[in-house]
């Protein structure tokens, strides 16, 4: 499968308006790192992962002067010149992102989200969890979703080492663009579904944002994936993401090389699934009125 056949026919134009998102919040940080008497100095272009990094230091910078931290503040903007040197996995052709361990992160408990932020405020040093990220990133593309990753995805910040069969945890974070949290297995095949997964949602929120979407908090619709109702936001988002990786496993059960067992089993049990979501999710997606993200979602309800 080419990558033009995973995009709907809407994605440049909003590739576009993600693109003119992530100028205007550079900006913004660019205004009020000049309040810093010049020390905080933000580029006005960045790249995935710099742009990822620098909402890590904003928040933490922030967070050490409402508390009035004032020399970790310092500190902190000191240390943001060295993300220009930050190094990186290339995890796709051109696509370095930052990997880094959450033990070696700054650990915040945000009361606004239900799982812990950990911040990648040390650029200089990295270490790289062993993983197959290459054949990862690989088994992305040859599904035809590298587009999803190279638009957002900057920082992978790596929990627990699992076993391929384990349980997993996995999560993104609004406070934190183009930033995805992840445990770590071998199976590239796997790998790729946990890093496709949780960039689908911190694209989501990004086009959300972007295009100005506003649903109903109180609407309720029945998740399957859930066992339970939930508004339109939680909803379209496993919608979004579940039907992403619907055609990730699909793609990857038929593969002429290397068919994977564990997406074919992920196929029918997501095909299962989808046939009881089906119904919920098309509902949820007449609260989207932006023509061109109802678009995007509509191509993914399988």
């Amino acid at each position: 499968m080419s990558t033009d056949l995973a995009l709907p026919e809407v994605w440049p134009g909003l590739a576009h308006e993600l693109a003119t998102l992530r100028e205007h919040r550079v900006a913004q940080v660019r205004t009020a790192a000049a309040r810093l008497d010049g020390r905080f100095v933000v580029p006005p272009a960045l790249d995935a992962r710099q742009y990822a990094l620098m909402h890590h230091f904003t928040y933490a910078i922030t967070a050490a002067v409402r508390e009035r931290r004032l020399d970790d503040a310092r500190d902190l903007v000191q240390r943001w010149a060295a993300v220009d040197a930050a190094s990186g996995v290339p995890l796709l052709p051109g696509h370095d992102v930052r990997i880094v361990a959450a033990d070696s992160c700054a650990r915040s408990d945000d009361d606004r989200y239900e799982s812990p932020l950990f911040l990648d405020l040390e650029p200089d040093r990295q270490a790289v969890p062993s993983a197959p990220w290459s054949a990862a990133g690989e088994a992305i593309k040859l599904a035809g979703f590298d587009h999803f990753i190279t638009s957002v995805t900057g920082v992978v910040v790596t929990m627990q080492l699992r076993a391929d069969r384990d349980t997993t945890q996995s999560y993104a974070l609004k406070a934190l663009p183009g930033t995805i949290f992840i445990d770590v297995v071998q199976d590239p095949v796997r790998l790729g579904e946990l890093i496709l997964h949780e960039s689908a949602h911190t694209l989501l929120n990004e086009i959300f944002a972007a295009c100005g979407v506003e649903l109903d908090p109180e609407a309720r619709w029945f998740s399957p994936w859930k066992q339970a109702y939930r508004p339109a936001y939680g909803l379209l988002h496993a919608g979004f993401a579940f039907g992403v990786l619907q055609k990730y496993f699909e793609y990857h059960a038929a593969a002429d090389e290397r068919p994977s067992a564990y997406a074919r089993i992920r196929a029918e049990i997501g095909s299962e699934q989808w046939d009881l979501a089906r119904g919920s999710v098309r509902d949820a997606l007449t609260e989207v009125r932006d023509e061109r993200v109802a678009s995007l979602l509509w191509s993914f309800v399988a």
